[in-house]
């Protein structure tokens, strides 16, 4: 048998340590789900199609759902109906840097969606990042009880 000094039996043993952590690590790992694909509705820029066809091309595509901007709101009778007929559902708002949170969650429900993205605001010339972070965290807060309270699910985006 080989003697092993100190620091190659640390290393041994090290090395061992890690690879039953690598094999219990992955051995745990199963993925019986099913990961949804989605898409961001003012992604699809083909002018020539309706709203219908877009949600139609989506859903050929493959995904399981899109999301609209909440700047979408005008015509939210048109964009739910092309959902329901096609089946692809929306499942959420974004509402990007828009202070109106509650609007965005009124939205998002009436489509039958269960999130909101938020875009915590902009940092630039006129906002500092102290000033930015102070505004929209108390927005968000503001807004959270009444999401929860709807069911909708506040995605926070930090850019």
């Amino acid at each position: 048998m080989t003697k092993l000094n100190r620091r190659e039996f640390i290393a041994a043993s090290a090395t061992a340590i890690g690879m039953a952590c690598v094999a219990k690590a992955t051995a745990d790992v199963s993925f019986a789900g099913h990961i949804r694909k989605a898409v961001k509705f003012h992604m699809v820029k083909d002018d020539n199609l309706s709203v219908e066809q877009k949600f139609e091309l989506l859903k050929e595509l493959g995904y399981d759902g899109t999301e609209l901007q909440t700047k979408s709101q005008d015509d939210k009778e048109t964009y739910k109906a092309a959902s329901e007929a096609t089946g692809l559902p929306i499942h959420g708002v974004i509402n990007s840097n828009n202070p109106d949170i509650r609007g965005a969650v009124d939205l998002s429900r009436y489509y039958g969606g269960t999130s909101v993205l938020v875009v915590a605001g902009r940092v630039n010339a006129e906002m500092s990042y102290d000033d930015n972070w102070n505004e929209w965290t108390q927005r968000i807060r503001e807004a959270a009880p009444y999401a929860d309270d709807q069911g909708i699910k506040l995605l926070v985006e930090n850019v």
